[in-house]
């Protein structure tokens, strides 16, 4: 999948947290699109927690049905979170947040990307 990307997409470790692997949200789509081209949104299901049920997200949109599937990434005032989500019509979308140098609590951000992904689930 990296070699087929635009943006470049440098991944110096697996663990995601070097400071020296880059990736921009553009990019961790452009791989999304790749795996969602290549597996059935039930299997992307299996593959990715589920907000508000499994894993790290499983505190966000926790009073919420299953909408988003997504994986997080965490590291000192750095929050990550990329994966998809099924609107209320039905419409598979991906994304990615990257959080940077905040100077909030975590919690609030977390608070602020539910509004966002709550107000596009039931837009589209």
């Amino acid at each position: 999948y990296l070699n087929r990307i635009q943006n470049k997409f440098y991944w110096v470790d697996g663990s995601g947290l070097s400071r020296y692997n880059l990736a921009t949200p553009n990019s961790m789509v452009e791989i999304l699109k790749m795996i969602y081209a290549d597996r059935s949104v039930e299997q992307l299901k299996q593959i990715f927690p589920a907000l508000g049920k499994d894993g790290t997200v499983k505190t966000l949109l926790k009073n919420e049905d299953t909408f988003v599937f997504a994986k997080s990434g965490s590291f000192r005032n750095n929050y990550s979170l990329s994966g998809f989500l099924i609107s209320k019509k039905g419409k598979v979308m991906l994304f990615s947040f990257m959080n940077s140098n905040y100077a909030i609590a975590s919690d609030k951000l977390k608070e602020e990307m539910e509004k966002l992904l709550l107000q596009i689930r039931n837009k589209y």
